[in-house]
C-alpha cells in the first residue's frame, strides 16, 4: 500500500496560524489599552495631587492635554471644571461641570458642585432645579442631590418638603439594602438635628439677606425671607413676599403652603380656604389635617369637631403640649399637666442623647422614647439601627414594620379629594364667631410648625 499523501507544511491548517495571530494581536492590544489606562490613572492621580496642593493653573494645563487625547474622560473633565472654580473661573466651571455624564462615579461630584457655586451666588431657585431634575433621572444616585437640598429647604421654610426627603433616603437605605450604616445613622441624625437645634430666626435672616444681596429676584430668596417673616411675627411682611413670589410663580406649591401658614397666623379663614385649594392631598400629613380641623372648628365655635380633631392630632402626635392645654380647657381635666411634664421630662433626656452621639449604644432608649413622644420616623430609625448593631429586642421587624406604617406623610381617606379644602370641607364652610380667635390658637401653633 502505498503511503497516504502528506499536506504540504505551508497548506497545513492556516486557521490555526490565523487564531494564533489574532489571538497574538488581541493580547497585545489589550495589553495596549490596559497600559493606556494606567497611564491615564497615574496621570490623572498627579493631577489631584496638584489640586490638593494649590496648583490649579498646573493641574488645568494637565487636564487640557489630557482632554485633547481623551475628551469624553468624565474624570478629566470633573476635575478641570474644579480647576477653573479654584481659579475664579465660575461660568465656564458650571459649564465645564455640566458635560461629566450621567451614571458615572463623578456625576454627582459634578452636580453637588455646580449646586455650592449656585448657593453662594443666592440663586436659590436654580439650585434646586438643578437638584430636582437629577433626582428625576434613573442614572443618577439620589442620596447627594437629597441631602444637598435639605439645608437650603430648611432655611427656606419649607420643614415638611425636607423631612420627606431624608425619609425617602432613608427607606432606600433600609428597604433596598442600599448605603451603609453609617449613613442611615447620619440621616437619622440630621432629621433630629433639624427640629431639635434648629437654625435661630438670625442665622437664617443671616443667609437669606447675603442669598438676597446676590440674587435680589430670585423667587425662593423670597419665599425664605415670606416663612422667616411668619416665623418671627411680621405677617405683613410675610405678605409683601408671598405676593411677589405667587406673582411670579402662580401655581408654585410652596408658596401656597406659605400662604397657608400667613393666613393660620393672621386669623384670615377665606385666605386659608384658597390656599388650601391651591394644595394638592399630597400635602396632607396625620398631623396637618386635624390640626386644620381643629382651627377652623374653633374659629366657628364648633367645640365638639375641635375637641374631636384634637384628639385625632395627639394620637398621631402625641408630644403637643399645647393641645394638651386646649383639651383640659375643652374636657374641664386636668390630666394633661402631668402628661406635659413627663413629656418635658422625655424631652430633655432625648436631647442628651443626642448631644451625646453614641447611636449604637443608645439606640434601643432612643427608639424607646421616639416611640413614646410619637416621632415615628425617628422611633423606627433606631430600632434599625439597634438591629443593625447586634441589640437582641423581641420581634424587631414587627416593630420597625408598624413604626413605617405610623409615619406616613399622605391621609387621604376620601379617593376623590383633589386639595387639602376637599379633606376637610364640612368644617371649611363654617362662618367664624366673634373673639374665636383665641381659641384657635393651639391649633394654629401646631399647623404653623408642622
Amino acid at each position: 500500500m502505498s503511503p497516504t499523501p502528506r499536506t504540504p507544511a505551508h497548506r497545513r491548517k492556516p486557521w490555526l496560524l490565523l487564531i494564533v495571530v489574532a489571538t497574538a494581536g488581541g493580547v497585545g492590544l489589550g495589553g495596549f489599552w490596559s497600559w493606556k489606562r494606567l497611564r491615564l490613572q497615574a496621570t490623572l492621580a498627579g493631577i489631584q495631587s496638584d489640586i490638593q496642593q494649590a496648583r490649579p493653573g498646573l493641574a488645568n494645563r494637565k487636564l487640557v492635554e489630557v482632554l485633547k487625547r481623551d475628551p469624553d474622560c468624565d474624570e478629566a473633565i470633573y476635575l478641570l471644571g474644579v480647576c477653573q472654580k479654584a481659579r475664579g473661573q465660575f461660568d465656564l466651571s458650571f459649564q465645564t461641570l455640566g458635560r461629566v455624564r450621567p451614571g458615572t462615579p463623578f456625576t454627582v461630584p459634578s452636580i453637588l458642585e455646580r449646586g455650592m457655586m449656585l448657593a453662594t451666588a443666592g440663586r436659590l431657585a436654580d439650585l434646586e432645579r438643578l437638584a430636582t431634575h437629577s433626582l428625576a433621572d434613573p442614572l443618577i444616585d439620589p442620596a447627594g442631590p437629597r441631602w444637598f437640598l435639605v439645608p437650603f429647604y430648611w432655611r427656606e421654610g419649607r420643614r415638611l418638603e425636607a423631612r420627606r426627603m431624608i425619609k425617602t433616603s432613608w427607606d432606600e437605605i433600609l428597604f433596598t439594602r442600599q448605603g451603609t450604616l453609617d449613613q442611615a445613622v447620619k440621616l437619622v441624625r440630621m432629621h433630629m438635628e433639624w427640629s431639635l437645634s434648629p437654625p435661630s430666626i438670625e442665622e437664617t435672616g443671616g443667609f437669606l439677606e447675603q442669598a438676597e444681596a446676590r440674587a435680589p429676584d430670585d423667587p425662593r430668596v423670597w419665599l425664605g425671607k415670606a416663612n422667616l417673616a411668619i416665623r418671627a411675627g411680621s405677617l405683613a411682611e410675610a405678605a409683601r413676599w408671598i405676593d411677589a413670589t405667587l406673582k411670579r410663580e402662580p401655581e408654585d406649591a410652596p408658596a401656597w403652603r406659605a400662604r397657608l401658614d400667613w393666613a393660620v397666623a393672621s386669623g384670615k379663614l377665606p385666605e386659608a380656604r384658597v390656599a388650601m385649594d391651591h394644595l394638592s392631598t399630597d400635602w396632607a400629613t396625620p398631623v396637618l389635617i386635624p390640626a386644620l380641623t381643629a382651627w377652623f372648628a374653633a374659629q366657628n365655635g364648633d367645640l365638639s369637631t375641635e375637641k374631636h380633631a384634637l384628639e385625632t392630632l395627639l394620637a398621631n402626635d402625641p408630644n403637643q403640649p399645647v393641645v394638651l392645654d386646649r383639651l383640659a380647657v375643652l374636657g374641664g381635666s386636668k390630666a394633661g399637666t402631668s402628661r406635659r411634664l413627663e413629656l418635658g421630662r422625655m424631652m430633655a433626656r432625648y436631647q442628651r442623647l443626642f448631644d451625646r452621639d453614641q447611636p449604637g449604644r443608645d439606640a434601643p432608649e432612643l427608639a424607646s422614647i421616639a416611640e413614646h413622644l410619637g416621632r415615628w420616623f425617628e422611633a423606627r430609625a433606631f430600632w434599625a439601627i439597634a438591629q443593625a448593631t447586634g441589640w437582641s429586642v423581641p420581634n424587631l421587624d414587627g416593630a420597625i414594620a408598624r413604626l413605617k406604617a405610623r409615619d406616613t406623610f399622605q391621609t387621604n381617606p376620601d379617593k376623590n379629594a383633589r386639595t387639602l379644602a376637599d379633606l376637610i370641607a364640612p368644617v371649611v364652610a363654617g362662618k367664624p364667631t366673634p373673639s374665636s380667635r383665641a381659641n384657635a390658637r393651639a391649633a394654629a401653633e401646631v399647623i404653623l410648625n408642622e
